[in-house]
């Protein structure tokens, strides 16, 4: 069996900007044993470790050895030698009080700060463009006013400490002593006050502001205190790799192993089926119900698929025999395009059909709003000229905000897009108090949309790929689409790795750090696409796989809507 090429990379351990991480601890350790002895060369061995901080980072983006790690590293030995400075002010100044508060100021802060972030999604806690707070952002984006403020807030500290006697010491009177010495000294510690307080501020804007995040992804995972089905990403027919199942989930290895059957069954009509099928009683309530009792447990109920009432019902059933339970499953279904002016309404109407209390995920399904033509009706709004009827009065922000309402209410626990390009994607980050959790575009190695799929994924939006095979038999008839599995370069590898040109497209997309869709009512097809998991692509062989993109899109919406809505 082929087995993915070794590239010999440093240990994270090793990156120069860890190393000098080390060399930080180290340094502090010896200011603060002689702290009491010597402060001059306490102040200078502190200058020194806080100078080696903002040299970390010129490395870490010099020779890209960013790392989580070393981003945790540099966190906690910043705050720690904070913390350690506030503790000895504390013992010189009365009110101790005041440099204890400031302690437990800057690590609350910074903590909630990294600890959202990971939440989030987040590759940086510096990285706050969605907050709506200015001065925050002016803070994290902007390097010399944040060298500004916590150069300011050191030194003085430091001054504090070296003008404390071994007597307890009035802050106040210290402080009025420095105003009476020197212009130069003046001007500097009057600098020192107000970057000072502006880095106190800020604590508190950066504190309320990811203690924020957390209340929202809270609330986004329903906060009942189970998590083995929380997944930030569409459940039909999933197909997703341990380690993204271990992101998304947080929980244990037992139910990271069931969330890798939730990712196969596949009661949901699509477009690549017939509307008749989709339509035609007792299939997909067969299928869901057979389903949800061989633990593949991922159900889809979209609107515009008219499947809601039938898998409702067959849940409803898996429910009263006890053949799952409802916090087993991770249900989703999208808004359709003439509801985006009724989406509190619309998702009531899907719960309704669907007989449940709350979805784990909704998604708008087209960044089209049309004209509305009642809850739950999901025929496409056509005009005289059978072009769509576009509702020209409701914006997608509007859409997204009702969206996030959804959520406030308790209906959804989390909410996406849903066939978003880059930019709308971009506008939707801009305005989104709660950011999408996911966006589900096209995406195969005919269509690989590599600047899309990576700018999510930046912005910690998980990206699914509906169509992952590069279309079916109703595409080539609908669209003329032409499959990637009859590429000679996906046969050719398909060989090389002894699995079926299906099995190597879904790896691959895998390997993009996507979530893949594949549609299948079939038993035996549902068994191939399970054994994706044993076997790697070569970096070698995932170049020619990228080679091979033609930019090609399958599902055409202009077809049947009579316009480009992706032009």
């Amino acid at each position: 069996m082929a087995q993915p090429s070794s590239k010999k990379t440093p240990s994270v351990y090793l990156y120069i900007p860890n190393i000098i991480g080390y060399f930080r601890i180290i340094i502090n350790f010896i200011a603060f044993a002689v702290c009491y002895s010597n402060r001059v060369l306490f102040a200078i061995l502190y200058f020194f470790s806080f100078f080696c901080d903002g040299l970390d980072g010129w490395f870490a983006r010099k020779f890209n050895q960013a790392s989580t790690f070393g981003a945790v590293l540099d966190m906690v030995t910043d705050r720690v030698s904070t913390a350690c400075l506030l503790a000895l002010l504390s013992q010189f100044y009365r009110p101790g009080l005041v440099f204890l508060m400031l302690l437990g100021l800057d690590i609350t802060s910074h903590w909630f700060q990294m600890y959202s972030s990971f939440l989030s999604g987040k590759t940086s806690h510096k990285d706050v463009k969605d907050t709506g707070n200015w001065l925050l952002k002016l803070y994290y984006g902007h390097r010399p006013f944040m060298a500004f403020c916590c150069v300011a807030s050191e030194v003085l500290y430091i001054v504090l400490f070296l003008f404390a006697d071994e007597k307890s010491t009035s802050l106040l009177n210290v402080c009025g002593n420095l105003l009476k010495q020197s212009p130069l000294t003046v001007f500097v510690f009057i600098s020192t006050l107000v970057g000072w307080a502006l880095k106190q501020v800020i604590n508190v804007i950066q504190m309320k502001s990811a203690a924020d995040a957390c209340v929202v992804f809270d609330l986004k995972r329903g906060n009942n205190g189970h998590h083995s089905v929380y997944l930030s990403c569409e459940d039909a027919n999933l197909l997703g790799d341990e380690r993204h199942i271990e992101n998304l989930t947080g929980s244990a290895s037992h139910q990271k192993k069931d969330a890798l059957f939730f990712f196969f069954s596949s009661p949901i009509p699509t477009r690549r089926r017939s509307r008749a099928e989709a339509r035609d009683g007792g299939g997909a309530g067969e299928r869901s119900a057979g389903g949800a009792g061989a633990e593949q447990r991922p159900h889809d109920a979209v609107a515009d698929y008219q499947n809601e009432a039938e898998v409702g019902d067959a849940l409803a059933e898996a429910f009263q025999t006890g053949l799952v339970k409802r916090e087993d499953l991770f249900i989703t279904t999208k808004l359709w395009n003439s509801d985006h002016g009724h989406v509190v309404e619309a998702c009531k109407d899907s719960l309704k059909k669907l007989r449940l209390d709350y979805l784990d995920l909704y998604l708008i399904h087209f960044p089209v709003a049309t004209r509305h033509t009642g809850v739950g009706t999901t025929a496409s709004a056509l005009g005289d000229d059978g072009v769509l009827d576009i509702d020209t009065t409701i914006s997608l922000e509007t859409t997204w905000h009702a969206m996030e309402d959804l959520v406030s209410m308790g209906l959804v626990r989390s909410i996406g897009i849903s066939n978003y390009d880059i930019f709308l994607t971009r506008d939707c980050l801009a305005y989104a108090k709660i950011k999408p959790a996911v966006n589900q575009i096209e995406t195969h190695p005919y269509f690989q949309r590599d600047c899309l799929v990576k700018f999510c994924q930046k912005h910690g939006i998980l990206v699914t790929a509906h169509t992952p095979l590069g279309g079916s038999t109703a595409n080539t008839e609908w669209f003329g689409s032409v499959s990637c599995l009859d590429d000679p370069v996906i046969k050719s590898l398909a060989e090389k790795y002894g699995k079926t040109p299906a099995q190597l497209v879904l790896r691959w997309g895998l390997q993009r750090n996507t979530v893949v869709i594949p549609k299948t009512s079939k038993e035996e097809r549902l068994q191939e696409n399970f054994a994706v998991f044993d076997f790697a692509i070569s970096d070698e062989d995932m170049e020619k796989m990228r080679s091979i993109d033609r930019k090609y899109r399958t599902n055409q919406p202009a077809k049947f809507w009579g316009i480009d809505l992706f032009a």
